[in-house]
């Protein structure tokens, strides 16, 4: 056979190898990547974890099911809604012109935007938002209003007043249940109330050792120790009532406390010891006495004076211009919140600068994951009072909230990364 007439087949027999090759290549490629769990990528040869929403993959594993190395997304400008093994984030999304922000972007959602007052767009991703129509055609009248997703819909008056009585009646079914609702909680906290009001009229005596103050009958003997507390009014004629009375021309005054109880119909005096009963003059009834426990009494004003002590010993927190903080610094800031604070008192802290409905949407925006509920609940402190004045309030609400030890090791994070200054005791 002649040279020249083997180079082709020869180049035919190498292509044909080459073909083969990548196909065995390809079915061994295959074949690995169906080795691969749940929950992982197939990449040169190893199963690889994602990483989960919020990152992107910073460097692939090396060792087969490894865990790569994940890094986050840039707050407000990148995202990635699942988990993922993309070398990159997600760009946010950035509103146009005739759009507004329903959303503002996360690290696990892209910005939401929908058309402004007077502009609709019937698609939930459209390019342009179409002005809506103002006025209807001649013999029609407008029966629904232009909104985010419909333009202005015209109509003859009875399809307008059908539309109304319609709405009208889907109101009212659904007003009449809440209505009926409320009338029943009243009435049965009435009824409630009622319960405990016989029940407190009916209790007469208490244990000795109970923290409510103790009335019971008192009677009088001819032996007269220390001043007692009794009634000054009693039931007897009044010819009687001056020679009988036992603290007839006694003048008592209440001490001005807290601590020690009053009563509109009679003048009553405190008793420092236990007197035994006494009997009473024929013809009257037993004046009433208050026993008064002074163990108790002495247990809260001291209580109440370690806690003035205690508020006067708050150190006085000046924080730092943080203007040009980058985001890993504010990150740490707010990390170290999120990881002292226990999960019970968390409500609790993050109401000093967000309202309920703030914070439950939050919650109902991330339901799975506690710690990005909390770290968006900062961010939206930061937005709405700045971080300075963030941290301030934070700081101030674990002091009142007691929790001392967060408090002294918050504190002493953010002192150690020159965040804060503590100035002196706050009087």
């Amino acid at each position: 056979m002649p040279a020249g007439a083997r180079v082709p087949r020869l180049l035919a027999l190498l292509l044909l190898v080459a073909v083969v090759l990548r196909e065995v290549e390809s079915l061994v490629s295959s074949r690995e990547s169906n080795i691969c769990g749940k929950g992982e990528y197939f990449h040169q040869g190893h199963c690889c974890k994602y990483c989960p929403a919020g990152t992107h993959v910073l460097e692939h594993c090396k060792v087969q099911h490894g865990e790569s190395f994940c890094s986050s997304c840039t707050i407000g400008k990148e995202y990635t809604a699942h988990e993922n093994d993309l070398e990159e984030c997600l760009q946010c999304e950035q509103c146009k012109e005739d759009k507004v922000t329903v959303r503002t972007c996360t690290l696990t959602s892209d910005t939401e935007c929908q058309c402004k007052p007077g502009y609709f767009c019937p698609t939930q991703h459209c390019e342009m938002c179409s002005k809506c129509k103002t006025k209807c055609p001649e013999g029609k009248e407008i029966v629904q209003e232009c909104n985010a997703t419909m333009d202005t819909v015209c109509g003859s008056l009875s399809e307008g007043s059908t539309a109304i009585f319609v709405m009208f009646i889907v109101l009212l079914c659904i007003c009449i249940p809440v209505v009926v609702g409320i009338i029943f909680i009243v009435c049965k906290k009435k009824k409630s109330n009622k319960t405990n009001t016989e029940n407190d009229e009916e209790r007469e005596v208490e244990s000795e050792g109970s923290t409510e103050i103790l009335i019971l009958p008192d009677v009088e003997t001819g032996q007269t120790s220390a001043p007692r507390l009794e009634t000054e009014t009693f039931v007897q004629s009044p010819q009687d009532q001056a020679a009988n009375s036992p603290i007839s021309g006694l003048k008592t005054k209440l001490p001005e406390d807290n601590g020690v109880a009053s009563c509109e119909s009679h003048k009553l005096l405190l008793n420092d010891t236990n007197h035994t009963s006494e009997e009473a003059p024929q013809g009257t009834e037993a004046p009433v006495k208050l026993l008064y426990n002074h163990n108790l009494y002495n247990h809260i004003q001291e209580s109440n004076m370690q806690r003035v002590q205690e508020l006067k010993a708050r150190p006085q927190i000046k924080v730092k211009d943080l203007f040009h903080i980058s985001t890993t610094e504010r990150s740490d800031i707010y990390y170290s919140f999120i990881k002292q604070v226990p999960a019970r008192n968390w409500k609790e802290l993050i109401r000093c600068c967000l309202k309920d409905t703030e914070i439950d949407n939050i919650i109902h925006e991330f339901p799975k994951d506690v710690k990005e509920q909390h770290y968006q609940m900062l961010i939206n402190c930061q937005n709405s009072l700045g971080i300075e004045t963030t941290i301030t309030k934070l700081l101030d609400r674990l002091w009142s909230m007691q929790l001392k030890s967060c408090y002294e090791n918050i504190v002493n994070t953010l002192k150690s990364r020159d965040i804060i200054t503590i100035l002196d005791a706050k009087d």
